[in-house]
């Protein structure tokens, strides 16, 4: 069981992610593409592909990956290891 203090700093990680982060910024994707290494994957619960496909057309770099090997989040925790 979490504590109570994880859980709350989870929850207000989420809600200020939620009110800051609206939509993509392209212009500084566009600006400083050059600076950007993004590691996407295919399994991925938390990003979904479109965003990948987005973020390649506005870098269009060949530092914008895509794992194509099934591999999730690091963080993230299955049911399965419960």
């Amino acid at each position: 069981m979490a504590r109570p203090q994880t859980v709350k700093n989870c929850a207000s990680m989420a809600i200020e992610e939620m009110n800051v982060i609206k939509d993509l910024d392209t212009e500084t994707y566009t600006k400083h593409k050059d600076k950007f290494i993004m590691y996407f994957g295919t399994s991925d619960s938390w990003v979904p592909l479109e965003h990948y496909e987005t973020i390649r057309k506005y870098t269009e770099s060949s530092q914008t990956h895509l794992c194509e090997i099934n591999m999730t989040h690091s963080f993230c925790i299955a049911l399965k290891w419960i």
